[in-house]
């Protein structure tokens, strides 16, 4: 069982109301020992333990000093402000009060710049201090003008100080040889943060503090210097740097001396500065950023400055355009750039620079970096506005070639979108559509590409806004409406294409109302018509008329499950609720759920019951309205129908009630009779019929517990007269219903506590009797005392023996119905009772007394196969350790029974147990006597952790949890503080025993630590949840870690690991946990090098939880192609867990510098999953060092060791550390890896990461020629395989890699190559010698003979013949897998290679094996052969060359055979051979037979129908029953006016009966494609062309029997008919006699529903003078019907028949409910 798996989400979603991001600001007294006035205040302030109380005695503070503020207040306000963390809450909150409060800024400024210039006074040694200063200096210039001004105050010593503090980090880096990364991030961001502090001092200064700054400048400039020079230095650091150095050259220099920058001369700082790459982009930058346009006009070498600005910045782009930090940092530019372009005065100069931004748009749309994609549009967008704007004053130059260039792009790449999109806005529509006409059609095409899909919506909504302004009605239409409906008439659309379209024509409407008179023409297609009346409701326009309900008739039925839906939504939704149905609505609603209440898909069940339950609302707000209207007779007439309506709704679903009806359609039956109870219909008065509770009490023994609800409150309503006055089939009296209570199956006690419920609601004197009793409630009493009676005399035997408790006295259904009764008491109304005290009492006794009885198996080490040895009686024989109990059949107790009764037992007392102590009273609260005292609740929480601490078995701990958690609830919220503490000393006595390790026993040291987890999860999420508060949450979890990184004892460190794990899956601590989440998976990493196996399986359980935590819940069901949904960011994630840098590739450093010594390092394993989910930034070097590319050498070198699974991984984790623009050079480098002098396990980790990149090929590469000269030299690998000492591991993964290689660069590979590659193939899949290495030979081989397939390129004969001709197995099996691709007949999980091979194979190969003998008797030899799959395979492809069933049976025979004895020798061959080639060995029969159908005699299609038949229903496979539909698809015509003359009646009564049983029992097939295909062939008799339900096609089958000449004795078939599918199970005969097995087989079988139908039939057809049971049993007696009715129907015959004689029926005889119903029918 997988180890906490469950996950328990007590209660609502109420979550904590307050922040825990953010710790309360600690402040040390010493600021505020002498201070006078306020200081209780700040002493408070100091103790608080939340943020929430801080902020209330701040502005108690404020309130307090409202007029006037002392100067310690102010100090203290200062103080908080600094010591607050950036946007903490009490922060922003000074910050407001400051900011609103004038009179308090002055002195909170002088008193800021104070305090900041005493923060500057000691001299740091380590970076830590300038950290903790800058830090709180840096957040009073972050939108605070107060704190601006204090920064102006002591601007120049600040400004040394950051000198200082700059010069201090560049020595550290340089210095420092021992910095980890994380480290060197930290220093990094105080580089920033100092030169950030530094800009704003230099742009913001007065002129008088020029003088004092500029001295600074040059140590300043040296610093920057180093810090840009620093290939680890993020690029935004670097781009401060250059925004400051050119303000500060300004300043030095005078306002123009920026340009020095583009053409430095004499300043060989400046030369040196612009020699570095990134230097020269970042003063580039400032420029852009710092310069006005105006200024930037200015010429330089006959060219504007911002010209030559601008080809700088695109040659630096140019030169690093595989670096992802530069390539953002030149786009960044480029959009600044293209900003000033409007401000330009000179045209020339702006379409100039217009022309060059355009080309780097067009390359950079479809950038592999969204940021860089992002900015690129909002740059492109700039410059269409701008081609518009010159083009208003006539100039159309620049437009038109931005048009050319437009129209030139890629239209399947978003690029072109985005461009389209930029231009209809500038432009307007008109413009676009002249330059593209076919536009619009275009982008409905592409609404089909999910990964276009919003990019091109958000194109067509902007062209037809702006399109819909400018143009007609008529053009409007013709446009955009015929364009839509075409594209849906003609696609097969999903919802999402449909919404979008939907709401593109609902847009179109809105703007032009005229578009109604066109769209009310409608259209023929059924989609597009309920499409045009879905967008006319939506419009507010009339829809409603004949022809719209027969096309919702028809859609009600159609087989699309969008359609069936969308025309229910139709007719339902409304904007008004009160909006009145028509009777003809109400007809369409009866006539929708008529067809689609038994509908098999859950989804579709539920869309249509949320829609309903808006249609229930709507009836009842619309009836209320006709009531309030005058009472006309129109009105009279809708209140009519209305009713009549909520009748004929009643009576279809309480005739879809029958015994086996499916799920679907109980549920759904159910749930409208209990909202359509719920309405109020003023004037309305149900109809109850005595059929009606039956069915309803019937449903009391439902398997599933909803509908046993559903049941109970329907028959609630019900008049108890009528309950009174009629016997039913399932009894209600008390002593039956106790007798049920204490049965051995868990859904009976389910059962018998809704039926004492009832019982107690409705009948209660069938309780009380004569009896007097004066306790309160006494009927419940009366009924709980019963049962408590009753439980005590189980516990008697239980006490005696849990084996005979087991069969005779199971104690757990009495429990049930005990907590279902006490569930419905009234807490308040029995607290003052002493009776219902005692009677509370001796439950919570008899509790712990049968917990106690069962404690032996539920705790034993090994519950599931434990029986207790140690009972009286017990003794062990040959049969078993079942201590001779027997059941009544006559058969042993088993040990799964004896755990069943003992786990569901303390199951049951935990769950009552909890509902006691979270809902009756507690004695001294509120000054009430109450039912509960003190003492009982501390004696039901000691006994749950007792409980949760000693029990082994899961089912047991986990229902304890559900009470315990209950428990708890309301224990945090008691008011006396002996019961609140209760929890907290119980959470702190857990820690110190697990932390003192002491063996005592009661914890379970396996099992995952057993209940204990739930334990600690109870204690710790009920108080956040009650109190909001996590305290307690805080302090566990914390020395949860502590202990389990360095507690001395194993046992202790386990269970922590495991009880941590628990914390981390809770979702109620989702936020709490965040915290800690970087801590626990440094706990987990080790713990995988942990010295027992105990440990690192309790490690490898929490990592598990851990990457649930960060990345989510798998959404792919492929592990290798994750979704980017469970992926992160590397920037992201170490900004998370920064820690996790420096340990990760501490760890992979260790094994890259012992590679050699092949040390095993179990924490790789874990750190390779880790980087798999992890992807490189396009912010990546921008905002941190913290690179992924860092891990790259180290995961390569992992693809050495000598550990297979952690060369898998290494390549698994490789993948998303190579972003695009090092792809191609990556690969390279490693092909150059691949020399013959590579040790093999290298080798191989090396093709096995190739494998993968080439799969994950990126789109939009060049420059291939590159890697095809290293390719080459890796032949080599292939070589070696056909040697005397082969690899064919190694072999076997470089085939792969050229699979990959040939399919994603399909042209990199040069013919000579080719032709090299296929000769090497020849000679290793064809060389007689064999070599004495064979492991993974026959693997190998198969893969090397796709290969070589795939580079024949379809040239393929011969190699076919050789390849089903080779020695090995699996060669034969590729190339029968090739020939079935050829046949478009393998599609279900190809590999790689089959994939590879379905794209580039062409049907004309078959042509040269047409007729071919050779080949045909080549097949059958493979067919003889020993190995199934190839006997399979083969036979397969014979079946679909077709006329090949005399081949295939001599083959099998080894004997020639004659054409009339092919149909005979089939039949034989499909019955006896192994039942894979069942389906096969049909499918050439019925082929044989359609082919022959005009010439075989009638009685041989019988015997195949016989056959048909026999292999239609459920107990067959899917694809022998596929076969079936196919058979009858093809001659559905043929068979039913089939030739018969030559058979007798009885014979041909026979043909006709199987034919039609085969159908029906198809039409009921559990495969939902199955029933469609079978529908469709059937309503094509009767000229429908649309796909319909199997519901609809049913009712086509009945009128097709109606008119046949045995219509009564085919509908006495199809009622009695027997489709081999147990429909109810039988609990005798059930091995698993006390598990609930539901409804097995086909579950959407509904056999009773045909039965019923059928009988009324009957009815109607039965002579007057003939009784229709009488009738029906003369046509079973029919000699012309006897025997067909004894094959199709079987048993059900004998049953029917001693039903009606009144013979005596066993009930495990009659398992199917029809037979019963069918006679019932027969005799209303």
């Amino acid at each position: 069982m997988n180890g906490l798996t469950l996950r328990i989400n007590r209660g609502g979603s109420n979550k904590s109301k307050n922040s825990i991001s953010f710790s309360p600001v600690n402040i040390p007294t010493s600021f505020f020992e002498n201070a006078e006035g306020d200081c209780e205040l700040f002493k408070s302030f100091t103790e608080a333990a939340t943020t929430d109380a801080q902020l209330t005695i701040l502005k108690k503070l404020l309130d307090k000093n409202n007029e006037t503020i002392s100067g310690d207040a102010v100090k203290f306000l200062v103080l908080v402000f600094l010591q607050a963390d950036a946007k903490h809450p009490v922060k922003c909150f000074i910050s407001r009060h400051i900011t609103k409060n004038s009179h308090l800024q002055q002195s909170f400024t002088d008193t800021l710049a104070s305090q900041i210039n005493a923060q500057l006074s000691p001299v740091p040694y380590h970076y830590k201090q300038y950290v903790d200063t800058i830090s709180k200096v840096i957040t009073c210039i972050e939108n605070f003008n107060s704190g601006v001004a204090a920064v102006r105050l002591v601007e120049i010593e600040l400004a040394s100080y950051l000198s200082n503090c700059l010069s201090f980090c560049v020595k550290i880096l340089s210095e420092s040889k021992t910095l980890s990364p994380t480290e060197k991030n930290e220093i990094f961001n105080l580089a920033h943060l100092s030169l950030r502090l530094l800009l704003h001092i230099v742009q913001k200064c007065n002129d008088n503090a020029h003088s004092k700054l500029i001295p600074m400048f040059k140590d300043i400039r040296c610093s920057m210097k180093q810090l840009m020079f620093d290939d680890d230095v993020p690029m935004d650091t670097k781009s401060v740097c250059g925004i400051l150095y050119l303000c500060m050259r300004v300043m030095e220099n005078g306002t123009d001396s920026w340009i020095d920058i583009l053409k430095p001369s004499n300043d060989d700082s400046l030369v040196t500065l612009l020699k570095a790459e990134a230097s020269q982009l970042c003063l580039y930058s400032a420029i852009a950023t710092v310069v006005s346009a105006e200024r930037l006009t200015q010429t330089m070498d006959e060219q504007p400055a911002i010209i030559v600005l601008m080809n700088k910045i695109l040659a630096i782009g140019e030169r690093s355009s595989s670096e992802s930090t530069f390539i953002l940092g030149v786009t960044r530019t480029l959009v600044q750039i293209s900003r000033l372009v409007d401000k330009l005065s000179d045209r020339s100069t702006g379409l100039s620079v217009v022309e060059s931004l355009l080309m780097f748009a067009w390359s950079h749309l479809d950038h592999h970096m969204d940021s860089v994609r992002h900015l690129t549009a909002q740059l492109l967008a700039t410059l269409v506005r701008y081609c518009a704007n010159v083009d208003t004053p006539g100039d159309d130059t620049a437009l038109n070639k931005l048009l050319s260039a437009l129209k030139c792009l890629e239209p399947h790449r978003k690029s072109y979108f985005v461009s389209v999109t930029c231009a209809v806005q500038q432009l307007g529509a008109r413009r676009v559509l002249r330059t593209w006409p076919a536009l619009i059609p275009h982008v409905l095409q592409a609404l089909a590409s999910q990964h276009v899909q919003a990019s091109a919506t958000t194109t067509l909504e902007t062209l037809l806004q702006h399109h819909a302004k400018t143009c007609s009605t008529e053009e409007l239409y013709s446009t955009w409406v015929q364009a839509i409906l075409s594209h849906v008439e003609s696609q097969d659309l999903d919802s999402s294409v449909l919404n979008i379209l939907e709401n593109l024509l609902v847009t179109a409407v809105n703007i032009d109302r005229r578009l109604m008179d066109y769209i009310s023409a409608g259209v023929s297609d059924m989609k597009c018509s309920l499409l045009l009346l879905s967008v006319t409701r939506k419009c507010g326009a009339e829809w409603r008329g004949a022809a719209c309900y027969q096309v919702l008739h028809s859609a009600a039925i159609d087989a699309d499950p969008q359609i069936r839906i969308l025309s229910l939504s139709l007719v339902v939704e409304s904007r008004k609720s009160t909006e009145q149905f028509t009777a003809e609505d109400l007809c369409f609603i009866l006539h929708y759920l008529k067809y689609n209440i038994n509908a098999q898909a859950p989804n579709f069940r539920q869309l249509t019951l949320s829609v309903m339950k808006k249609f229930i609302k709507r009836l009842e707000d619309s009836y209320k309205v006709i009531k309030r209207q005058k009472q006309s007779n129109i009105e009279e007439d809708k209140v009519a129908y209305y009713l009549r309506f909520v009748e004929d709704l009643r009576q279809q679903c309480f005739d879809s009630l029958l015994p086996g009806a499916n799920y679907s359609r109980r549920c759904v039956a159910l749930q409208l009779l209990v909202w359509t109870d719920r309405m109020e219909l003023d004037g309305y008065t149900r109809t109850w019929k005595p059929e009606y509770v039956d069915k309803l009490l019937l449903h009391f023994e439902d398997s599933y517990e909803n509908n046993k609800a559903f049941a109970m409150e329907v028959l609630c309503g019900c008049p108890i007269d009528i309950v009174k006055a009629n016997k039913y089939s399932i009894s209600i009296k008390l002593s039956d219903i106790l007798a049920q209570a204490s049965s051995l199956k868990p859904t009976d006690c389910v059962s018998a506590a809704y039926k004492l419920d009832y019982v107690r609601r409705k009948l209660p004197e069938y309780i009380i009797g004569d009896k007097q009793c004066d306790a309160a409630d006494p009927v419940t009493y009366t009924l709980v005392s019963l049962l408590l009676e009753s439980l005590r005399k189980e516990l008697v035997v239980c006490e005696q023996s849990v084996v005979l408790a087991a069969r005779h006295a199971p104690m757990y259904p009495l429990l049930h119905c005990i907590a279902k009764l006490c569930a419905a008491v009234e807490p308040n109304s029995i607290s003052s009772d002493p009776q219902w005290t005692a009677l509370i009492s001796d439950i919570i006794e008899t509790c712990m007394a049968v917990n106690a009885g069962v404690a032996s198996v539920v705790n034993n080490s090994s519950p599931e196969g434990h029986l207790p040895m140690d009972m009286s009686g017990v003794v062990v024989t040959d049969d078993g350790n079942s201590g001779g109990v027997v059941l009544d059949d006559g058969r042993q107790v088993t040990a799964q029974m004896v755990l069943l009764c003992a786990w569901r037992s303390v199951k049951e007392v935990s769950l009552l147990l909890g509902l006691i102590s979270s809902r009756l009273t507690i004695s001294g609260e509120d000054s009430t006597p109450g039912t509960l005292t003190s003492q009982q609740l501390a004696h039901i929480g000691e006994h749950f952790t007792s409980l949760l601490a000693e029990t082994k078995h899961r089912g047991a701990f986990e229902q304890a949890y559900v009470g315990f958690t209950k428990l708890l609830a309301r224990l945090w919220r008691c008011r006396s503080p002996s019961l609140h503490s209760l929890p907290r000393s119980w959470l702190e006595e857990l820690t110190r025993t697990i932390a003192s390790g002491e063996k005592k026993g009661s914890l379970c040291a396996t099992r995952r630590s057993a209940g204990l987890p739930f334990m600690i999860q109870a204690l710790v999420t009920t108080e956040l949840q009650v109190h909001g508060n996590p305290t307690c949450f805080q302090s566990c979890i914390s020395t949860l870690l502590s202990l389990a990184g360095s507690s001395p004892c194993e046992e202790s460190r386990c269970h922590a690991l495991n009880i941590v794990r628990a914390l981390f899956r809770n979702a109620t601590l989702d936020d709490s946990v965040a915290p800690y989440v970087g801590g626990g998976l440094v706990l987990a990493l080790n713990g995988f090098e942990g010295g027992s196996w105990a440990e690192r399986n309790s490690s490898t359980l929490l990592f598990s939880a851990l990457m649930v935590r960060v990345f989510g819940v798998t959404r792919s069901r492929d592990g290798d192609s994750l979704s980017v949904r469970n992926r992160m960011t590397g920037r992201i994630f170490f900004l998370r867990y920064p820690h996790l840098y420096d340990y990760m590739l501490e760890k992979l450093e260790e094994v890259s510098a012992n590679a050699e010594k092949q040390v095993l390092r179990p924490s790789l394993y874990p750190i390779l999953l880790l980087l798999a989910r992890l992807y490189p930034s396009s912010l990546e070097g921008t905002v941190s060092n913290l690179k992924l590319v860092a891990f790259i050498p180290h995961v390569l070198s992992c693809g050495a060791s000598s550990v297979l699974k952690t060369r898998q991984l290494a390549a698994k984790a490789m993948v998303p550390l190579i972003s695009p623009e090092h792809y191609i050079s990556h690969i390279h480098s490693m092909f150059s890896l691949l020399t013959p002098s590579i040790s093999r396990n290298y080798c191989h980790g090396i093709l096995l990461q190739l494998s993968r990149l080439l799969d994950a090929r990126p789109e939009g590469l060049e420059h291939l020629d590159v890697v095809q000269g290293a390719v080459e030299g890796t032949l080599w690998i292939l070589q070696q395989g056909i040697s005397g000492t082969p690899c064919y591991l190694i072999v076997d993964e470089y085939v792969q890699v050229l699979n990959l290689m040939v399919w994603r660069f399909p042209t990199l590979l040069q013919q000579d190559t080719i032709s090299k590659i296929q000769s090497y193939l020849d000679k290793l899949l064809f060389n007689t010698d064999k070599p004495s290495i064979s492991s993974g030979r026959d693997v190998c081989l198969a893969n090397a003979i796709y290969l070589y397939f795939i580079l024949l390129n379809n040239n393929t004969t011969d190699l076919v013949y050789k390849g089903l001709q080779h020695d090995s197995y699996e060669v034969i099996l590729s190339t029968l897998n090739y020939l079935l691709i050829l046949h478009n007949d393998l599609n279900d999980n190809l590999c790689k290679f089959q994939q590879h091979l379905k794209l580039i194979s062409q049907n004309t190969v078959l042509e040269k094996f047409k007729n071919n003998d050779k080949y045909i008797n080549i097949l059958c030899r493979v067919l003889k052969n020993n190995y199934l799959e190839c006997q399979q395979k083969s036979l397969k492809i014979l079946t679909l060359e077709g006329d090949t069933q005399k081949f295939i049976i001599e083959a099998k025979k080894n004997k020639k055979i004659k054409e009339k004895c092919i149909i005979q020798e089939l039949f034989d061959c499909i019955q006896n051979e192994h039942e894979n080639l069942t389906h096969v060995y049909l499918e050439s029969l019925l082929n044989y037979v359609t082919n022959k159908l005009n010439d075989i005699s009638s009685k041989a299609v019988l015997n195949v129908i016989r056959i048909v038949f026999e292999y239609s229903s459920s107990d067959n496979s899917e694809n022998t029953r596929s076969t079936v539909v196919k058979f009858i698809e093809k001659n559905i015509d043929k068979l039913l006016s089939l030739d018969t003359k030559e058979l007798s009646d009885e014979e041909r009564f026979e043909l006709k009966a199987t034919l039609w049983s085969t159908i029906i029992t198809l039409l009921e097939d559990d495969e939902e494609s199955l029933r469609l295909r079978m529908s469709c062939a059937v309503t094509s008799q009767r000229g429908v062309t649309s796909r319909v339900l199997g519901a609809a096609a049913a009712d086509t089958v009945r009128d097709v029997l109606e008119q046949d000449g045995d219509r009564d004795a085919m509908f006495v078939v199809v009622a009695l008919l027997d489709f081999k599918s147990v429909v109810v199970t039988d609990d005798g005969n059930d091995e698993c006699r006390v598990f609930d097995q539901n409804e097995r087989y086909n579950i959407f079988l509904e056999e009773t529903i045909w039965t019923n139908a059928c009988a009324d039939k009957i009815i109607h057809n039965t002579p007057k003078d003939i009784k229709p049971l009488h009738y029906v049993t003369s046509i079973l007696n029919n000699n012309v019907y006897k025997n067909t009715f004894d094959k199709l129907c079987n048993e059900n015959v004998v049953l029917f028949k001693k039903m009606v004689e009144g013979g005596n029926i066993v009930r495990s005889d009659a398992l199917n409910p029809k037979i019963e119903l069918f006679v019932k029918r027969l005799c209303t």
